[in-house]
């Protein structure tokens, strides 16, 4: 006879009342809440079942629930001894990059390599922590402190996790993932005071708080987890099984941490970041949030014992919008979960893509910093021979105008007749102006190309692509720039007429 409706109810309903493996005094209680009869024999396997766990053997053979990506790009602090808030701005940071700032330009942000492994995920964080621990400084007045309390200065630190999920039920994932962001700060191992006043003094925090994006949408609503690798690892976890988790069941309070245990070994049979958590949990315990400077326990290592030349010479090279982590840097995360070896505190990275220190004439095309969806059409892009400068400019209440500006002329008639071939709904007027000093491309576009605070894909895309053709202007994506031919001209520059005649006086 087939029990397994009775074994998802009965585990439902364990995860529900907070009787995770850690109690399991009173099975039959249990079994009476859920409507379940089925032989003392079988419960007593299910049961062992709960308690046992297989990991496996490599970062590579490991086994995931969800075939959707997750991503996520969480905020923390840049702190002086004295708590001094740095703004991530005045450092170098800007909103184009794997490591910097977010929109407001004081909290660093991180942007993690999308994987289905939470695993990976996480890896790609270390790695981009190492990076950005080369790239900024201090300079002389001592080492940044970083640090990941959801409320600091005024300012709410958040931890937004992308799912690369465009299912039709999203209402349901929403209050699944609100469920688990309660979960996790009830255990305590989210900021529970900070999250409160992120909620109280900010716009942000709410519950039900998600941004769709062209991969799927953007949960908004949990504080930052970055303060240790357990904790953002547990995190995107539980995250990703409660959104899977079809039948919601309710939060109670003071019964998270048996909810999320109960949850783990629920899953842990079908998905080994599941049961990665769960053993680190029945082995140390449950993650905690800890407000203290966290570079430690990722193992990254005084900015001013590393290589100084990455902070001083920022321009010479180019960083990704994402970094992908290195085979090592994966097994060091996987490790560090599953054997309890301590990350190393080290300056060791590695360059995980094609492009980093810029040949001669190559430059990091310039985008104007926190203007909302500039990211998407201008980051990561490169220009050859010339200074490429992506800004907005408003012409008034018909919207904006995109500007590149090159010292050398473009052939206006094949932009426009491009221009139009990618993107047929467009209906501006390519504006092209030239003399001896700069050339200014200007595309004018209705201010409608945003809907809300979410770009229009269609617009951004088409745009992005057509600036980053190489054979219309001196630019390309940084991470195709040694699969380009660059070609020989652009445009032909307009010769002086001869006049043929007579002169008049």
């Amino acid at each position: 006879m087939d029990f397994q409706d009775e074994k998802r109810r009965l585990f439902h309903t364990m995860i529900e009342e907070g009787n995770g493996p850690l109690n399991l005094a009173n099975t039959d209680v249990l079994c009476a809440k859920a409507g379940v009869h089925i032989p003392n024999d079988l419960k007593e396997k299910w049961m062992k079942q709960l308690e046992r766990v297989k990991l496996p053997d490599s970062p590579e053979n490991m086994r995931t629930l969800n075939h959707f990506f997750i991503g996520a790009d969480p905020e923390f602090v840049m702190a002086g001894a004295n708590n001094k808030y740095y703004p991530a701005q005045d450092y170098g940071l800007d909103t184009q990059r794997a490591f910097g700032a977010d929109m407001s330009g004081r909290q660093a942000e991180i942007r993690a390599y999308p994987s289905r492994s939470c695993v990976e995920v996480v890896a790609s964080i270390l790695e981009t922590l190492r990076w950005m621990n080369v790239f900024v400084s201090n300079g002389d007045f001592g080492d940044f402190l970083w640090k990941a309390p959801a409320y600091y200065g005024r300012d709410g630190i958040g931890g937004h996790i992308h799912f690369g999920r465009k299912r039709p039920y999203r209402a349901h994932e929403i209050k699944n993932l609100d469920l688990a962001t309660s979960l996790l700060l009830d255990a305590d191992v989210l900021d529970r005071a900070g999250q409160e006043q992120r909620h109280s003094n900010t716009e942000y925090g709410r519950l039900g708080d998600y941004r769709l994006q062209p991969h799927g949408y953007e949960y908004r609503s949990i504080p930052t987890w970055l303060c240790s690798p357990e904790v953002a690892f547990l995190t995107l976890t539980v995250a990703k099984l409660t959104l899977l988790h079809k039948p919601q069941f309710r939060f109670r309070v003071g019964a998270a941490k048996s909810q999320i245990v109960a949850l783990l070994a629920t899953y842990k049979a079908f998905d080994d970041d599941a049961a990665i958590a769960y053993r680190w949990i029945r082995k140390v315990g449950m993650p905690q949030f800890t407000v203290e400077n966290f570079k430690s326990r990722w193992g990254i290592a005084p900015s001013l014992l590393c290589d100084r030349k990455y902070a001083q010479y920022p321009q010479k090279y180019f960083v990704p919008e994402v970094i992908k982590p290195h085979r090592q840097t994966i097994e060091t995360v996987f490790n560090y979960l599953t054997r309890f070896t301590p990350i190393p505190v080290a300056d060791t990275r590695e360059v995980t893509w094609d492009l980093f220190q810029l040949p001669r004439g190559v430059h990091n095309v310039v985008v104007q910093q926190h203007v909302t969806g500039l990211a998407e059409i201008g980051s990561g892009l490169v220009s050859k021979g010339v200074q490429a400068q992506v800004h907005f400019g408003n012409y008034g209440e018909r919207g904006y105008e995109w500007t590149i500006e090159t010292p050398i002329p473009l052939d206006r008639c094949r932009i426009q007749k491009e221009l139009e071939r990618r993107i047929p709904s467009y209906e501006g007027k390519l504006n092209y102006q030239y003399n001896s000093d700069f050339g200014t491309l200007v595309f004018k576009f209705p201010g409608d190309i945003f809907e809300g605070h979410m770009p229009v894909k269609t617009l951004c895309c088409g745009f992005r692509e057509l600036i980053s053709d190489p054979t219309l202007f001196p630019v390309c994506k940084g991470n195709k720039f040694y699969q380009v031919r660059w070609p020989e001209s652009y445009g032909v520059e307009e010769k002086p007429v001869k006049l043929i005649g007579k002169r008049v006086i």
